[in-house]
Formats: structure tokens, sequence, C-alpha cells
């Protein structure tokens, strides 16, 4: 599944998650992404809001979300979600 977020007709921002079944069902957003002249105005807390209406409309209790820079983890952390893994530095 995957939302688009739009301004004028143009794509600004999306949101992919799917819904996993093994070992049980749970939920992964696996990608967000604003371009870079509409960040900063709050957009990806529009995208994080209606991803994860989605999936507890799916009945979904558990999601995991990956991300490679701190900045979303805090953002997860400002959610009261709970951070597994702070961020790979390769």
């Amino acid at each position: 599944m995957s939302l688009g977020l739009y301004y004028k007709n143009e794509l600004v921002g999306d949101i992919s998650m799917s819904l996993e079944k093994f070992p049980k069902l749970w939920g992964l957003v696996g990608n967000i992404g604003i371009l870079p002249k509409y960040r900063g105005k709050g957009l990806s807390n529009n995208l994080y809001y209606e991803g994860l209406s989605w999936l507890r409309s799916q009945k979904i209790k558990q999601f995991v979300g990956i991300s490679s820079t701190d900045r979303v983890l805090s953002k997860a952390k400002k959610m009261k979600r709970k951070v597994i893994m702070t961020s790979l530095k390769i």
C-alpha cells in the first residue's frame, strides 16, 4: 500500500506500507519521503498519521519502521513508539 501527498497536482510526498503474516500479522512502514522544498512543514506527520490509520483499519496492532536517520528516529520517540535500534552507521 502506498499513499501520496499532493499539492496543486504535484506529488510532494509518499509513504509505503505492507502487511506481513509471519510469524504473526504485523505492519511494515517501509518508506516515507517528502520533496526537499516541502520539508520542514510537518507534512511527514500527516503521512505517518494516515499510514498508521490505514494499518489500524487492517487490525494491525504492531508495526515496524526502518530509518537510517536519527531525525526520523527522534520523531518515533516523540510519537511514543518503542525504538529498538537507533541507526546503522556504515
